[in-house]
């Protein structure tokens, strides 16, 4: 058991680092050059994404609601036996990899798999554009008490639950005249 105040991280760099620089400065040097190829790929594409450390390590922020969740857009680590990258999100043809529910373990005796990762950094990027873009077209979710949060949805998806309400709506679904659960929990303006 650790006593109150202790970590229990196994990072493998200085337990407080001012940037990525410094932490990566402070990671062993066999993983150095991979964490400068994944810092760099990371960097190409999301140039408009805000270097920081988080939780100790390299994070980067990308998205119209700074210091939030939704901003989020990947970190990574050099830990005892890997580096790991998450959030992960849908890793397509990172399966292998996945050890917990969004967290990429990559062997630091191996190259890194960078065209996957790649794409994984390309989808969230994107993810997050649309929900930018889905927050100007004015497409929100109802929910009581807190009216107009952005539903994170891509725009195609919206359109799609639109149809699919419209043609409940005109089916009756045992509807009577009253609006679905779904119809209030969801609005639609702009779509």
């Amino acid at each position: 058991m650790t006593k109150a105040g202790n970590s229990t991280s196994t990072a493998r760099t200085a337990k407080s680092v001012a940037d990525v620089d410094a932490y990566i400065a402070a990671a062993p040097a066999a993983v150095q050059p991979q964490l400068r190829k994944l810092r760099a790929m990371i960097r190409a594409e999301a140039p408009h994404a805000t270097e920081k450390i988080s939780y100790g390590i390299p994070f980067y922020e990308y998205g119209d609601k700074p210091n939030t969740f939704q901003s989020r857009l990947i970190y990574f680590a050099a830990q005892k036996n890997h580096i790991a990258v998450y959030p992960a999100g849908e890793a397509q043809g990172l399966e292998q990899y996945l050890t917990e529910r969004s967290t990429l373990r990559f062997p630091m005796d191996k190259p890194l798999p960078m065209a996957k990762i790649r794409a994984l950094v390309r989808t969230r990027v994107r993810e997050r554009d649309a929900g930018t873009k889905a927050n100007k077209l004015g497409l929100a979710r109802a929910v009581p008490g807190a009216p107009n949060q952005s539903l994170d949805l891509p725009v195609p998806r919206l359109r799609a639950l639109k149809a699919a309400l419209t043609a409940a709506r005109a089916r009756g679904d045992g509807q009577t005249g009253q609006q679905s659960k779904t119809d209030q929990q969801i609005s639609f303006r702009n779509c």
